[in-house]
């Protein structure tokens, strides 16, 4: 995933809240289908998506929360942009 998303491995600060966020957002057959932090807290968690999105029209690791309104945009331009690199 590091790897895919060209984050440096020793960029942990940037990378250990986006990961924990994942998983703490993320349903668990354990806990009924619900996350971790659904059950704790008691609120609905968004989706995982949500959180965070690797900002990919720069050189530097950026990490960026995702706009619900531009969502749709973002995706179709990452997909553009991954389809031109493929051909």
């Amino acid at each position: 995933m590091l790897l895919e998303a060209k984050l440096d491995v020793r960029n942990w600060d940037i990378i250990l809240p986006a990961l924990q966020a994942c998983i703490h957002h993320s349903p668990v057959d354990s806990l009924g289908g619900r996350s971790p932090t659904e059950m704790f807290i008691g609120f609905d968690v968004p989706p995982v998506i949500d959180p965070v999105v690797v900002n990919s029209d720069s050189n530097t690791d950026v990490l960026m929360t995702l706009n619900p309104a531009t969502a749709a945009q973002q995706i179709d331009k990452l997909q553009a942009k991954s389809c031109a690199t493929c051909t």
